[in-house]
């Protein structure tokens, strides 16, 4: 692939002909793409919300599935008597 950094290892999945990828350095959103083995094309899919992280491909290639993280919230908590 003509790209200066590779997805993640959780952001891409090999389906026959190709894989599915996360571009999640693409400005101002997300994009996933699909790269034809065969053509060495990148085909644009979806732009997508959030930070997606995380990807596979169902084995009828109908479905697509993601995390994504909404919010990005810590805390600490104490719990007392804990056993």
């Amino acid at each position: 692939m003509d790209t200066p950094d590779a997805p993640g290892w959780a952001d891409w999945a090999v389906v026959p002909g190709g894989m599915y990828f996360l571009d999640s350095r693409s400005s101002p959103q997300p994009i996933l793409e699909f790269f034809d083995f065969a053509t060495g094309r990148r085909t644009s899919i979806s732009a997508l919300d959030g930070e997606p992280q995380g990807l596979a491909v169902s084995p009828d290639r109908k479905s697509i599935l993601y995390s994504q993280m909404d919010q990005n919230n810590e805390g600490i908590m104490v719990v007392k008597n804990f056993h």
